[in-house]
């Protein structure tokens, strides 16, 4: 088993869709639940004001994933035409769990500068513009691929600094790290 499978089949991933629309006014997150976020802005612009409090402006398709509960709120007004799909995520084994922890509080990228997300992306925009039985179900187990697909590429592009997903970007330790995760007893 290759070494973000591993960790997955420890502490997987479970999204649940709560938004998907136009985005004029204001949406707020009080960061109480116990559950992290994943907004994707398929058009129009969006101003985020983020964990740090400063204001993000975003003008291009961009995702927005926080993976722990974190206080955040997304402003749009009419002239913005901001299109939304937004879903909340738990990992298995709680918000502190290894990989959970090791995440960013906040990540913001431009979707043009994920091509690999790109066919995934495709697919749940297309499931989210149609109505067909099995939609909604469709749609989190897409954001829960997506998910699977960003932790893959911050692996891959070493773009992790600190826990247990940096020691696995690192060739050179992540199977000592899988041994020791797999087999505490001997380690």
């Amino acid at each position: 088993m290759d070494r973000l499978s591993n960790l997955l089949s420890r502490f997987g991933v479970r999204a649940n869709l709560f938004y998907d629309g136009d985005l004029c006014g204001s949406a707020s997150y009080d960061g109480a639940e116990r559950r992290g976020y994943i907004h994707l802005l398929q058009a129009g612009s969006v101003t985020l004001l983020g964990p740090d409090r400063k204001d993000l402006q975003l003008t291009r398709p961009s995702l927005i994933f926080m993976p722990r509960p974190a206080k955040h709120q997304l402003f749009a007004g009419e002239s913005d035409g901001a299109k939304l799909l937004c879903a909340s995520m738990e990992f298995e084994g709680g918000i502190d769990n290894p990989l959970s922890a090791s995440l960013p509080d906040c990540l913001v990228l431009a979707l043009d500068d994920l091509p690999m997300l790109a066919d995934t992306l495709e697919w749940m925009f297309a499931e989210a513009a149609n109505v067909h039985c099995g939609r909604e179900a469709a749609l989190e187990r897409l954001f829960e691929l997506l998910i699977i697909l960003l932790l893959r590429y911050l692996l891959d592009h070493h773009q992790l600094r600190t826990g247990m997903m940096a020691g696995l970007a690192d060739m050179r330790l992540a199977r000592s790290l899988l041994q020791m995760h797999n087999s505490p007893d001997d380690a």
